[in-house]
Protein backbone atom coordinates (compact mmCIF):
# COMPACT_ATOMS: atom_id res chain seq x y z
CA UNK A 1 0.00 0.00 0.00
CA UNK A 2 2.94 2.61 -0.18
CA UNK A 3 1.81 3.49 -3.58
CA UNK A 4 -1.25 4.86 -2.44
CA UNK A 5 0.33 6.70 1.01
CA UNK A 6 2.45 8.40 -1.48
CA UNK A 7 -0.15 9.62 -3.55
CA UNK A 8 -2.09 10.58 -0.69
CA UNK A 9 0.13 13.03 0.84
CA UNK A 10 0.87 14.48 -2.66
CA UNK A 11 -2.82 15.21 -2.60
CA UNK A 12 -2.71 16.01 1.30
CA UNK A 13 -0.06 18.79 -0.36
CA UNK A 14 -2.29 20.00 -3.08
CA UNK A 15 -5.33 20.30 -0.73
CA UNK A 16 -3.61 21.43 2.75
CA UNK A 17 -5.48 24.36 2.98
CA UNK A 18 -9.41 22.69 2.28
CA UNK A 19 -11.02 22.63 5.70
CA UNK A 20 -12.42 19.39 4.81
CA UNK A 21 -8.69 18.07 4.70
CA UNK A 22 -8.77 16.15 7.86
CA UNK A 23 -11.37 13.83 7.95
CA UNK A 24 -11.36 13.17 4.48
CA UNK A 25 -7.65 11.95 4.87
CA UNK A 26 -8.80 10.04 7.88
CA UNK A 27 -11.27 8.31 6.40
CA UNK A 28 -8.80 7.70 3.70
CA UNK A 29 -6.15 5.92 5.69
CA UNK A 30 -9.32 4.08 7.64
CA UNK A 31 -9.92 2.25 4.17
CA UNK A 32 -6.09 1.80 3.14
CA UNK A 33 -5.68 -0.32 6.89
CA UNK A 34 -8.68 -2.74 5.80
CA UNK A 35 -6.66 -3.23 1.99
CA UNK A 36 -9.88 -1.44 0.31
CA UNK A 37 -9.06 2.14 -0.51
CA UNK A 38 -10.18 2.12 -4.07
CA UNK A 39 -10.61 4.48 -7.16
CA UNK A 40 -13.57 5.79 -6.34
CA UNK A 41 -12.40 6.84 -2.76
CA UNK A 42 -9.43 8.11 -4.08
CA UNK A 43 -11.38 10.32 -6.87
CA UNK A 44 -14.14 11.90 -4.47
CA UNK A 45 -11.34 12.71 -1.53
CA UNK A 46 -9.68 14.91 -4.31
CA UNK A 47 -13.24 16.11 -5.27
CA UNK A 48 -14.69 16.53 -1.97
CA UNK A 49 -13.05 20.40 -1.35
CA UNK A 50 -11.02 22.04 -4.61
CA UNK A 51 -12.23 25.55 -4.81
CA UNK A 52 -13.05 26.94 -7.99
CA UNK A 53 -11.48 29.79 -9.59
CA UNK A 54 -13.99 32.28 -7.91
CA UNK A 55 -13.42 30.98 -4.68
CA UNK A 56 -16.87 29.17 -3.90
CA UNK A 57 -16.11 25.78 -2.23
CA UNK A 58 -17.40 22.38 -3.98
CA UNK A 59 -19.21 21.14 -1.36
CA UNK A 60 -19.54 18.06 -2.43
CA UNK A 61 -19.10 15.64 0.35
CA UNK A 62 -17.69 12.18 0.20
CA UNK A 63 -19.24 9.19 -1.19
CA UNK A 64 -20.81 7.24 1.53
CA UNK A 65 -21.33 4.20 -0.76
CA UNK A 66 -16.91 4.08 -1.60
CA UNK A 67 -16.45 2.05 2.02
CA UNK A 68 -15.61 -1.56 2.57
CA UNK A 69 -19.67 -2.35 3.67
CA UNK A 70 -20.99 -0.54 0.27
CA UNK A 71 -24.62 -1.54 -0.87
CA UNK A 72 -23.36 0.35 -4.00
CA UNK A 73 -24.13 -1.74 -7.48
CA UNK A 74 -23.03 -1.05 -10.97
CA UNK A 75 -26.35 -0.41 -11.99
CA UNK A 76 -27.03 2.36 -9.52
CA UNK A 77 -23.40 4.28 -10.25
CA UNK A 78 -24.09 3.78 -14.43
CA UNK A 79 -24.72 7.01 -15.97
CA UNK A 80 -26.96 8.09 -18.39
CA UNK A 81 -25.43 7.20 -21.52
CA UNK A 82 -24.11 10.45 -23.49
CA UNK A 83 -26.13 11.30 -26.46
CA UNK A 84 -23.44 11.61 -28.66
CA UNK A 85 -22.92 7.80 -28.20
CA UNK A 86 -26.79 7.21 -29.12
CA UNK A 87 -28.65 6.59 -32.83
CA UNK A 88 -30.62 10.84 -32.62
CA UNK A 89 -32.79 10.80 -35.75
CA UNK A 90 -35.06 13.48 -36.25
CA UNK A 91 -37.60 13.23 -38.79
CA UNK A 92 -41.15 14.28 -40.14
CA UNK A 93 -44.02 13.35 -38.61
CA UNK A 94 -46.65 10.54 -40.29
CA UNK A 95 -49.39 9.83 -40.62
CA UNK A 96 -48.53 6.16 -39.40
CA UNK A 97 -46.58 8.46 -35.80
CA UNK A 98 -49.38 10.21 -34.57
CA UNK A 99 -51.15 7.55 -32.37
CA UNK A 100 -47.48 6.92 -31.33
CA UNK A 101 -46.89 10.57 -30.47
CA UNK A 102 -50.82 11.16 -28.49
CA UNK A 103 -49.76 8.52 -26.19
CA UNK A 104 -46.25 10.25 -25.46
CA UNK A 105 -47.94 13.44 -25.27
CA UNK A 106 -50.41 11.55 -22.79
CA UNK A 107 -47.57 10.31 -20.32
CA UNK A 108 -45.60 12.92 -20.61
CA UNK A 109 -48.56 15.27 -19.33
CA UNK A 110 -49.50 13.01 -16.83
CA UNK A 111 -46.63 13.35 -15.14
CA UNK A 112 -45.55 17.12 -15.70
CA UNK A 113 -48.62 18.88 -15.23
CA UNK A 114 -50.19 17.59 -12.14
CA UNK A 115 -50.18 20.48 -9.56
CA UNK A 116 -49.21 22.96 -12.30
CA UNK A 117 -52.72 23.21 -13.64
CA UNK A 118 -55.80 20.81 -13.03
CA UNK A 119 -56.69 17.70 -13.70
CA UNK A 120 -59.26 18.30 -15.23
CA UNK A 121 -57.14 21.09 -17.67
CA UNK A 122 -54.82 18.27 -18.41
CA UNK A 123 -57.74 15.80 -19.66
CA UNK A 124 -59.43 18.89 -21.69
CA UNK A 125 -56.30 20.47 -23.06
CA UNK A 126 -54.76 16.46 -24.04
CA UNK A 127 -58.13 16.03 -26.01
CA UNK A 128 -58.30 19.19 -27.52
CA UNK A 129 -54.19 19.36 -28.67
CA UNK A 130 -53.55 15.59 -29.73
CA UNK A 131 -57.44 14.21 -30.79
CA UNK A 132 -56.37 11.98 -34.03
CA UNK A 133 -58.36 14.10 -36.56
CA UNK A 134 -56.61 17.30 -35.13
CA UNK A 135 -53.28 16.16 -35.55
CA UNK A 136 -54.00 14.79 -38.90
CA UNK A 137 -55.10 17.78 -40.02
CA UNK A 138 -52.16 19.55 -38.96
CA UNK A 139 -49.80 17.28 -41.27
CA UNK A 140 -51.64 18.77 -44.10
CA UNK A 141 -50.81 22.21 -43.21
CA UNK A 142 -48.62 24.34 -44.89
CA UNK A 143 -46.96 26.04 -42.38
CA UNK A 144 -46.78 24.03 -39.95
CA UNK A 145 -44.13 21.31 -38.88
CA UNK A 146 -44.46 17.99 -36.79
CA UNK A 147 -41.58 16.66 -35.76
CA UNK A 148 -40.70 12.98 -33.87
CA UNK A 149 -37.07 12.33 -32.50
CA UNK A 150 -36.28 8.41 -32.07
CA UNK A 151 -33.43 7.29 -29.99
CA UNK A 152 -32.24 3.92 -31.16
CA UNK A 153 -35.17 3.71 -33.33
CA UNK A 154 -37.56 4.25 -30.63
CA UNK A 155 -39.68 7.20 -30.09
CA UNK A 156 -38.66 9.67 -27.64
CA UNK A 157 -39.46 13.18 -28.45
CA UNK A 158 -41.43 15.55 -30.69
CA UNK A 159 -42.40 19.23 -31.55
CA UNK A 160 -44.34 21.06 -33.72
CA UNK A 161 -43.97 24.61 -35.09
CA UNK A 162 -45.81 26.98 -37.04
CA UNK A 163 -44.68 30.49 -38.80
CA UNK A 164 -46.58 33.30 -37.32
CA UNK A 165 -46.31 37.46 -37.69
CA UNK A 166 -46.62 37.52 -41.66
CA UNK A 167 -43.90 34.49 -41.52
CA UNK A 168 -40.93 37.11 -39.52
CA UNK A 169 -41.08 34.47 -36.35
CA UNK A 170 -41.56 30.93 -36.15
CA UNK A 171 -43.10 29.77 -33.15
CA UNK A 172 -42.73 26.33 -30.80
CA UNK A 173 -45.84 25.38 -30.58
CA UNK A 174 -45.15 22.32 -29.02
CA UNK A 175 -41.80 20.62 -27.74
CA UNK A 176 -41.62 17.18 -25.47
CA UNK A 177 -38.77 14.41 -24.54
CA UNK A 178 -39.82 10.95 -23.02
CA UNK A 179 -38.80 11.36 -18.81
CA UNK A 180 -37.01 8.95 -19.27
CA UNK A 181 -34.93 10.37 -21.89
CA UNK A 182 -34.57 14.08 -20.42
CA UNK A 183 -31.28 15.41 -19.58
CA UNK A 184 -29.71 14.41 -22.19
CA UNK A 185 -29.71 16.77 -25.04
CA UNK A 186 -32.34 15.66 -26.87
CA UNK A 187 -34.37 19.05 -26.38
CA UNK A 188 -31.62 20.79 -27.51
CA UNK A 189 -31.56 18.75 -30.81
CA UNK A 190 -34.98 19.56 -31.24
CA UNK A 191 -34.85 23.53 -30.85
CA UNK A 192 -31.86 23.81 -32.95
CA UNK A 193 -33.96 21.47 -35.66
CA UNK A 194 -36.56 23.92 -35.37
CA UNK A 195 -33.97 26.89 -35.41
CA UNK A 196 -32.43 25.80 -38.62
CA UNK A 197 -35.83 25.72 -40.44
CA UNK A 198 -36.44 28.74 -39.33
CA UNK A 199 -33.48 30.51 -40.30
CA UNK A 200 -33.64 28.40 -43.70
CA UNK A 201 -37.15 30.14 -44.15
CA UNK A 202 -35.76 33.55 -42.97
CA UNK A 203 -37.86 33.56 -39.41
CA UNK A 204 -36.10 36.18 -37.14
CA UNK A 205 -36.81 34.70 -34.18
CA UNK A 206 -38.29 31.74 -32.08
CA UNK A 207 -41.37 32.17 -29.74
CA UNK A 208 -42.70 29.81 -27.60
CA UNK A 209 -45.58 29.72 -24.45
CA UNK A 210 -45.08 28.49 -21.36
CA UNK A 211 -47.43 27.58 -18.20
CA UNK A 212 -45.98 30.76 -15.25
CA UNK A 213 -45.71 28.13 -12.80
CA UNK A 214 -43.71 25.45 -14.59
CA UNK A 215 -40.25 26.45 -13.36
CA UNK A 216 -38.58 23.79 -14.40
CA UNK A 217 -39.23 24.52 -18.42
CA UNK A 218 -38.97 28.39 -17.87
CA UNK A 219 -35.24 27.72 -16.60
CA UNK A 220 -34.10 25.10 -19.51
CA UNK A 221 -35.44 27.76 -21.67
CA UNK A 222 -33.72 30.24 -20.82
CA UNK A 223 -30.57 27.66 -20.59
CA UNK A 224 -31.29 27.67 -24.10
CA UNK A 225 -31.22 31.28 -25.06
CA UNK A 226 -35.61 32.15 -24.55
CA UNK A 227 -36.06 35.35 -22.45
CA UNK A 228 -39.67 36.47 -21.80
CA UNK A 229 -40.95 38.16 -23.73
CA UNK A 230 -44.56 39.17 -22.03
CA UNK A 231 -47.43 37.72 -20.08
CA UNK A 232 -50.29 36.73 -21.11
CA UNK A 233 -53.80 34.91 -19.92
CA UNK A 234 -55.53 32.87 -22.86
CA UNK A 235 -59.09 31.74 -22.43
CA UNK A 236 -59.46 28.01 -24.14
CA UNK A 237 -62.66 27.52 -23.43
CA UNK A 238 -64.87 25.12 -20.40
CA UNK A 239 -63.38 27.57 -17.70
CA UNK A 240 -60.14 27.14 -17.86
CA UNK A 241 -57.00 29.74 -18.68
CA UNK A 242 -53.60 29.47 -20.64
CA UNK A 243 -51.83 31.67 -17.93
CA UNK A 244 -48.31 32.07 -19.37
CA UNK A 245 -45.25 33.79 -20.02
CA UNK A 246 -44.17 34.05 -24.01
CA UNK A 247 -40.45 33.52 -24.07
CA UNK A 248 -38.66 34.52 -27.37
CA UNK A 249 -35.11 33.24 -29.18
CA UNK A 250 -33.57 35.67 -31.31
CA UNK A 251 -32.01 33.68 -33.86
CA UNK A 252 -28.54 34.61 -35.55
CA UNK A 253 -27.97 37.67 -37.83
CA UNK A 254 -30.73 39.12 -35.71
CA UNK A 255 -30.84 41.81 -32.89
CA UNK A 256 -32.65 41.28 -29.93
CA UNK A 257 -35.91 43.32 -29.38
CA UNK A 258 -35.70 46.24 -27.39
Amino acid sequence: MSAFSDRLDDFSKYLKSNELLESARGNAKGFMRQGTLTFPVVMTFLLSGVQSADGKRNSRRLSRNCGPNSNDSPASRRSPEPVERMNVLITPLTAADVDPVAALARRIWQQTYPGIISQAQIDFMLEQRYHRQRLLDELTMPDLWWDQLRVDGQLAGFSSCLRIDGGKEMKLDKIYVDPGKQRLGLGARLIAHVAERALALGCCALILAVNKRNQAAIAAYRKHGFAVRESVCVDIGKGFVMDDFIMAKPLPGHATES
